[in-house]
């Protein structure tokens, strides 16, 4: 899991089972291995701290559009060798 990925609630009886946010931070280890998360929650319009373990991935993030432009410029140079 990492900084804007899409992920969704799946601990059952928690007040947000089934619902999807994006992860806007990390705040450190709740046992080893195991980090906190900082999760906006669009339906509530707030962010929550969830475990790792109550989380699951179902959208890693995009590339950001400025990175994109890199890369296709750094493939129309390679063409053009």
């Amino acid at each position: 899991m990492d900084l804007g990925d899409r992920v969704i609630v799946e601990q059952p009886g928690h007040p947000h089972h089934r619902k999807t946010g994006i992860i806007v931070g990390r705040r450190g280890e709740r046992a080893p291995g195991e980090f906190w998360y900082l999760v906006f929650i669009e339906l509530n319009r707030r962010s929550y701290l969830f475990t790792g373990t109550m989380l699951r991935v179902i959208e890693e993030k995009k590339q950001a559009a400025g990175a994109r432009a890199d890369e296709k410029k750094e493939e129309q140079d390679n063409e053009k060798k």
